[in-house]
């Protein structure tokens, strides 16, 4: 057993509520009438060119705004190629750098069909392997009508 909660049973009745007042916090909810957000503009150009039916190299230039969500704005250039060992199952591997995390690079697996794609890929931010800052993992979804 503590010591302390031994103690606690000895307090005289007014040594608990001022001990009870001081634990307990009263909560206050404020509305706000006029709370606006900035929406973040983010303008994308891209390009791909498939060499045959196994091979497709892309590239990509963006701009992003400074918002409510992004801190400050940034340019993002990004690259890779992406393999087709088969017309389904791509393999991907890719390079970014972006102005705010640094450079970024990784690689997924995709199965795509007529109607929908599904890639799954991982990255690393902010360095390569043992000097990176962190890594994502992105689950990709596209549905074609």
């Amino acid at each position: 057993k503590s010591d302390e909660f031994e103690e606690m049973g000895e307090y005289t009745q007014a040594q608990q509520d001022s001990l009870m007042e001081t634990i307990i916090t009263k909560d206050v909810t404020t509305t706000i009438d006029n709370l606006t957000s900035t929406l973040p503009l983010k303008v994308e150009i891209e390009s791909e060119y498939l060499f045959g039916t196994k091979l497709l190299l892309f590239n990509s230039a963006s701009y992003e705004a400074e918002s409510d969500v992004i801190p400050e704005s940034q340019i993002e250039l990004s690259g890779g190629l992406r393999l087709l060992p088969h017309r389904r199952i791509p393999l991907t591997l890719g390079i970014t750098y972006n102005s705010l995390w640094g450079l970024k690079w990784g690689g997924g697996l995709g199965a795509h069909f007529n109607n929908y794609h599904l890639d799954i890929l991982f990255s690393q931010n902010g360095g390569f392997v043992n000097e990176a800052k962190g890594f994502s993992v992105s689950l990709i979804n596209y549905f074609y009508f």
